[in-house]
């Protein structure tokens, strides 16, 4: 984050104290309801460019920020991403999401039997369907192969099979090549992808509070 940039030096001399291992993930994501106000605590692109230019955070600096390269069969028709192939997520509510950062509710843990929503969830089964072919912009992209696109964060925008802004950014902020959704971006006249305008999603129902739970002896 911005306030904390300049401490991974203290972060990574404590995990080598520990023994233990440090990764970093610059993405500040929407809150669940759809607030983006905590994205402004986000690094902005110069600053996303020193980080991925710091051995110490990313290893070999050459190949982290290398050219993306040709882009296979085996890329194109893979996973893009886990969510709902090996991980789900389950908030205390019992409502069932793909993953803690794709708000698309597919069913309920109090009506519904887990591995029924796992198995038969239509939403579920959905974002299971989706690889890199399938993606509109993101297909033609030359970062395909490298982008840590967010399938959450691009359904946050509107679409989980449309670009994921932040990501874009990641890979430009890598490369120096700007993504095929910057390029579309630029050709209608949107100078930063931080102001673009991104379609909010609804805010979640709230459930209602459980009962009370009365112990008589």
């Amino acid at each position: 984050m911005r306030q904390n940039l300049q401490d991974y030096a203290g972060v990574v001399a404590l995990a080598k104290e520990l023994g233990a291992i440090y990764s970093i993930d610059p993405t500040i994501t929407p809150m669940m309801d759809g607030d983006r106000s905590v994205l402004n605590l986000g690094i902005g692109q110069k600053e996303l460019q020193q980080v991925f230019r710091t051995p110490e955070l990313v290893g070999n600096v050459e190949e982290f920020c290398a050219t993306p390269g040709a882009v296979g069969d085996d890329i194109m028709d893979g996973l893009p991403c886990s969510a709902s192939h090996t991980f789900c997520y389950i908030s205390p509510y019992g409502d069932v999401f793909p993953c803690v950062q794709f708000p698309l509710p597919t069913g309920n843990v109090r009506q519904q039997k887990f591995l029924d929503i796992w198995n038969y969830s239509p939403q579920m089964n959905d974002v299971r369907s989706i690889t890199a072919r399938d993606l509109p912009t993101c297909s033609s992209c030359s970062h395909v192969g490298t982008c840590t696109r967010c399938p959450g964060l691009a359904y946050m925008e509107g679409n989980m099979r449309g670009p994921s802004s932040q990501d874009c950014e990641k890979s430009y902020a890598r490369t120096g090549i700007p993504s095929a959704n910057m390029l579309a971006k630029a050709a209608v006249g949107v100078k930063s992808l931080a102001g673009a305008g991104l379609v909010q999603i609804s805010g979640l129902k709230q459930q209602a509070a459980a009962p009370e739970l009365v112990l008589v002896k």
